[in-house]
Order: structure tokens, then C-alpha cells, then sequence
């Protein structure tokens, strides 16, 4: 017998036993590959990707060569049959079949080529390749959503959940922006479920202060959200069929499991775990204990292990050898946790660690073994922390000497060895972190503080 395994993986090898057929997915915009948790169905899904630029399609197909579940057409989708010119951007990301908008935003923007490729419709795709019924769509087409979601009514009364790319200001010439897609959408019988992706850009002027508060609403708990001034530009969101957001439809318990099974490849568990409930009132006997252990798999799901493993994988692409000495902007947001708002003190910032004892920066840099890494010092909640400061490195303790460097308390340390997860953690530990109103006399402020940081710099060994 399998052991159970915990999580949103963990239910759809529960699951995949009790699907009549394969998951279909289609992929609009595939560059890079298929949407890997998908893998967790096994041979029980299949993924139609569509990838417009060629030299791309041709790497994809010949990845996937051997791979049954995927299947690689190279091509864009769009709303009727044609040719069309794919704009190919410096950015591989950013190619498209408009043109892009010339934005300080972004910075320059350079199509560096272009590509006279084949548009075809969804639905007309189906019928010329005999395709069966999609269960899932993803779209990340750079401006073309609403062409191809026109493309695909009949297509699209099957489709159960459906995430797409959505701009709220404009990025290309003439490209539909949200509002047009939320409403075609809707007449589809599709709902908003939600955004769980969000990027934002700071015009130019704007310093990178972390001044802007946005509050996200769970429930009527509120989360704020503290971040840099900028500006909603796009964001993924993720459609559902109006009787999967609310409970509608009379559904077959086997139409319930290829709900949940959807809801898990796109890692939404709530909505799956209300799918399977639903299942367990119907289903047969001998299908309750997979239903039971894909329920109990979704009750262990962890989010944030996800989101860990999203900003970790984010550091190291964006991370760059330490070739000279970094110092850190104290005022700018920083990545990592564990630190007050910044402060000015005189010409310059500083930061306070606290509330925990643990105060953390990633940051994205490969730093090779001789670092040396120099926390000036502006103080502490109490004179003991100093003493007591420990610096880690990649998850290793240093050997940690407090000196005066230009006049400075400096805690300076150096590393033993290069960095081994693609970008720099390093953490600051003390014994303790004191009320502040222990530190500052009539104060009635219980938050905890620990050290008084003023600059963060690494140098790479000489």
C-alpha cells in the first residue's frame, strides 16, 4: 500500500485512480515549458502547448519528444485563422504579436527580430485535430487573451478553470486590458476567483521608499501589504466556472474528483477540498478512501513552502557574482524578514532588527568564500546584544569580531565558504530583543527591538 503523502501532490496521487479519463490542459504561450505541477497526475494528463516563436517551439518539441503528456504545436492562438508578425523582444518574455509600448516603466524595451507565424482559432484546432474536451486553460500571451478566449466559446463550455496574464495599463499598442477580458469571460459563465499574481512598477521620480499600504481582505481578516510607491500594471488571474466559485450545478461524483483534480493543478486547495466534499456525499464505497486521502492530503497543504520556493528560485536567476564591494540601500524594501521600517539618523538610514530575535537579508548575489561582511552598528535595545551578535552566512555561523571602522562599531565577519542555494541569506542573530518601551523611557510602545543597524556591505575577497 502507497503511503499518503501531505499536500496538494499528495491528493492528486490520491486522486489520479479516479479520473475516467485523462486531465487536458491547454498552454497559450508555452515558452519555458509545461507547468510542472501538472506532473503530478502522472499519464493521467495531458498538456496542449501552443508556442508562436520558433526556435522556441523547436526546443520545446524536441524536449518533449518522448514525453506522451505533452504535446508541443507551434503556432499562436488567436480568434480567426492567419498570419500574423510576432514582435520577439531582448526579454524572451515579452514577444508578442503587438507592438510594445514605449514606457519608462519598463525601462527600453527592444524587439530585436521577427517572426511571420500561423494563428489559429481554438475551437477550429479542436475540429482540424479531432482534440477532445479541455478540462484547463493557461494564458500568457503578452496582449493576445481576450483573441483567443474569442476564438474558443465552444471550446470554452467545457473548460472548468481557466488563469490568465491581465494588464491594467497598457504594455502593448492597442491590446485589451482587463475590463474587456473580465467581461468576455463572464458571459462564458466564468467568475473571478482571483489574482495571485500581482506586478507593479514605479514610474521614474518615485523614490523606492517602502511607502505604499495595500490591505487584502480574507474573510474580513485583514492582511496589509506594505511595499514600494508603484503602480498596478499586470497581474495573473484565475477564472473558475460560476458553480465551482458557488455551489450550483448538479454534478456526478466523478465530475466533482475532475473539479478538485483541476483546482489542485492550479493550487487553489480550498476550492478543491470543497469539490471532493462534495464527491465523498455520492460517490461509490470502494472510491471513498482515495477521496478521504486526497481530502486529508489538501488539509495538510502548505502555501507558503510554495511561495518559498517561488522567491527562492526569483533570487537566483536574478542573482549576479560579487565581483566588488555592495553596500545596501537601508531605505529601499528589503528581501528577507525580521526588520523595522527605515529610519533616518543624520545623512544616512538605519534599520532596526525585530521583533524575533532572527533578522534576515536575501539577497541577490553569488558570494564566493573570503566575503567579507561589515554590519555597521548604531546601537542596540541593550549594550549586551552587541557583544553577543551573531552573523550566518548561507546557513553557517561565522566567526563574528566587533571592530571600529571609520569611527564606526563595525561587526565584521568573513566567509568560509561560497554561497550554495544561487543567491546570499544572511542572518543576524541576538539573544534577545527588548520592548521598546524598556529602551525609551515613557514610552508605551511593547514592540520588540534588537540592534541598530546603520550599513550593510560585502566585499568580495581581494
Amino acid at each position: 500500500m502507497t503511503e499518503r503523502r501531505p499536500g496538494l501532490s499528495g491528493a492528486a496521487a490520491a486522486l489520479v485512480g479516479l479520473l475516467d479519463r485523462p486531465l487536458i490542459i491547454v498552454d497559450a504561450g508555452m515558452r519555458w515549458g509545461a507547468p510542472s505541477q501538472w506532473s503530478w497526475f502522472g499519464t493521467a494528463h495531458q498538456v496542449i502547448g501552443f508556442e508562436p516563436e520558433p526556435l522556441e517551439a523547436a526546443e520545446l518539441a524536441a524536449t518533449y519528444r518522448d514525453d506522451p503528456t505533452v504535446r508541443v504545436v507551434a503556432g499562436a492562438l488567436g480568434r480567426t485563422e492567419e498570419i500574423a508578425t510576432l514582435h520577439i523582444t531582448a526579454d524572451a518574455s515579452g514577444s508578442s504579436l503587438f507592438t510594445p509600448v514605449v514606457s519608462p516603466r519598463f525601462g527600453p524595451v527592444e524587439v530585436v527580430d521577427t517572426a511571420e507565424v500561423a494563428v489559429m482559432a481554438l475551437d477550429g484546432w479542436r475540429i482540424d485535430h479531432e482534440a477532445p474536451a479541455i478540462d484547463a486553460i493557461k494564458l500568457d500571451v503578452q496582449g493576445g487573451e481576450l483573441a483567443i478566449v474569442e476564438g474558443a466559446v465552444t471550446t470554452l463550455a467545457d473548460v472548468r478553470a481557466l488563469i490568465t496574464e491581465v494588464a491594467f495599463n497598457p504594455i502593448y499598442d492597442d491590446a485589451p486590458l482587463f475590463g474587456e477580458i473580465d467581461a468576455f469571460l463572464r458571459l462564458q459563465g466564468f467568475e473571478l476567483w482571483s489574482l495571485p499574481t500581482m506586478a507593479q512598477y514605479s514610474p521614474p521620480g518615485v523614490p523606492t521608499v517602502a511607502d505604499g499600504l495595500a490591505v487584502a481582505w480574507s474573510d474580513s481578516v485583514p492582511a496589509p501589504l506594505v511595499g514600494p510607491a508603484s503602480q498596478l500594471i499586470w497581474t495573473d488571474a484565475l477564472y473558475v466556472r460560476r458553480d465551482l466559485a458557488v455551489e450550483g450545478t448538479e454534478r456526478t461524483w466523478r465530475e466533482h474528483v475532475r473539479d478538485a483534480c483541476v483546482m489542485i493543478g492550479f493550487e487553489v486547495a480550498g476550492l478543491a477540498h470543497r469539490s471532493l466534499s462534495l464527491a465523498r456525499t455520492i460517490a461509490p464505497e470502494w472510491a471513498q478512501p482515495a477521496i478521504s486521502d486526497g481530502l486529508l492530503s489538501l488539509e495538510e497543504h502548505r502555501p507558503i513552502d510554495a511561495y518559498r520556493r517561488s522567491r527562492a528560485d526569483v533570487l537566483a536567476e536574478r542573482s549576479t557574482p560579487l565581483t566588488g564591494a555592495v553596500t545596501l540601500d537601508l531605505a529601499a524594501p528589503l528581501e528577507g524578514w525580521g526588520w523595522h521600517e527605515p529610519q533616518r539618523l543624520g545623512g544616512g538610514w538605519i534599520r532596526w532588527t525585530g521583533p524575533q530575535r532572527e533578522s534576515a537579508l536575501d539577497l541577490p548575489l553569488r558570494c564566493p568564500a573570503g566575503t567579507t561582511i561589515e554590519i555597521g552598528l548604531a546601537g542596540a535595545a541593550a549594550a549586551e546584544l552587541l557583544a553577543e551578535l551573531e552573523i550566518d552566512l548561507d546557513g553557517r555561523r561565522l566567526a563574528t569580531e566587533l571592530q571600529a571602522i571609520d569611527g564606526i562599531l563595525t561587526a565584521c565577519a568573513v566567509a568560509t565558504h561560497p554561497v550554495r542555494r544561487g543567491f546570499t541569506r544572511l542572518v543576524l542573530r541576538v539573544p534577545a530583543t527588548i520592548p521598546w518601551r524598556d529602551v525609551v523611557t515613557g514610552s508605551e510602545d511593547w514592540t520588540e527591538h534588537g540592534i541598530c543597524v546603520s550599513s550593510v556591505t560585502l566585499r568580495p575577497p581581494a
